[in-house]
């Protein structure tokens, strides 16, 4: 089934498309996070606090900075032991908590996304800082332990690709919807390949690559994952590399992905680079 003739063309009730902005608009829509008890009545209680929204922009980068990891920014990096994962563990949730404050100033389809994405990151975070002497932990440490001995330079290179692979798709080289939402799903996927390829053979245990797979999906999300059904097909081989400029220095790959959820969830709206509308800034 093709894509939908505009990104703003919503799709007749009960109809199902499987490609682009119908597919995501529909998974958006469905996505039960924003109906969890507990996520419902924390954004609630946030939404009832004074939040403001000039600058939204630099302030969802800092909550973002806060609520994941990276192999390039200090103060950022990937836990290699439990100690260095209980330290991380307040920040991440502060970050979280952050982003949760401030989804008032997105569109509303934008904010289910990045509702989706703190659920997602949340998940996670809850998964390793809730019992930190459990396998999820260990495993999830000890393979940033063995990425750091053997594989760092690998993975701060993928981390770099991957985000300037974003950033071209979001700048003037990419401007049919279509394309740049192609784009995104095969630029995920090949992170997600690629990082699992640079971990062979010092650090391909099964359960090591595991751990990282997980950690990827809690960032990657559920909309892109969903949405993108030719990732995987000769789709990608065939589309033509693009011209990778310089990554912003500070630049994580959270924020990179939520500035394509947010492009990918508003591609008509007025909005700045991280989603806030103009006429909310």
């Amino acid at each position: 089934m093709s894509c939908l003739k505009s990104p703003t063309e919503a799709p007749r009730q009960g109809q199902k498309t499987n490609r682009c902005y119908g597919k995501i608009v529909e998974i958006v829509k469905l996505w039960p996070v924003i109906e969890e008890p507990k996520l419902a009545q924390a954004l609630q209680r946030n939404l009832k606090q004074p939040v403001n929204c000039t600058n939204i922009a630099d302030v969802l980068d800092r909550c973002g900075a806060l609520a994941s990891y990276s192999h390039t920014i200090p103060g950022s990096a990937y836990p290699t032991s439990l100690e260095e994962l209980r330290e991380a563990c307040p920040k991440h949730n502060e970050g979280l908590h952050c982003l949760r404050q401030h989804v008032k100033c997105l569109k509303p389809l934008t904010k289910r996304a990045i509702l989706s994405f703190i659920e997602s990151r949340r998940k996670h975070v809850k998964k390793l800082c809730g019992d930190l002497r459990g396998q999820a932990a260990r495993d999830f440490t000890e393979a940033f332990a063995c990425i750091k001995r053997h594989k760092r330079q690998k993975f701060v290179d993928s981390e770099i690709t991957a985000i300037k692979r974003i950033d071209a798709i979001l700048g003037d080289q990419v401007k049919d919807f279509k394309e740049r939402f192609q784009r995104s799903c095969c630029s995920i996927n090949h992170y997600r390949a690629r990082t699992v390829d640079d971990m062979q053979p010092e650090c391909g245990q099964p359960h090591l690559v595991a751990a990282v797979e997980v950690a990827i999906e809690s960032v990657v999300g559920e909309a892109i994952e969903f949405a993108c059904p030719d990732a995987k097909s000769g789709i990608c081989s065939s589309m033509k590399e693009l011209n990778l400029t310089s990554a912003s220095a500070n630049k994580t790959l959270t924020r990179a992905g939520t500035d394509l959820m947010i492009v990918l969830t508003a591609p008509d709206e007025p909005v700045s680079r991280n989603g806030a509308s103009n006429s909310q800034r």
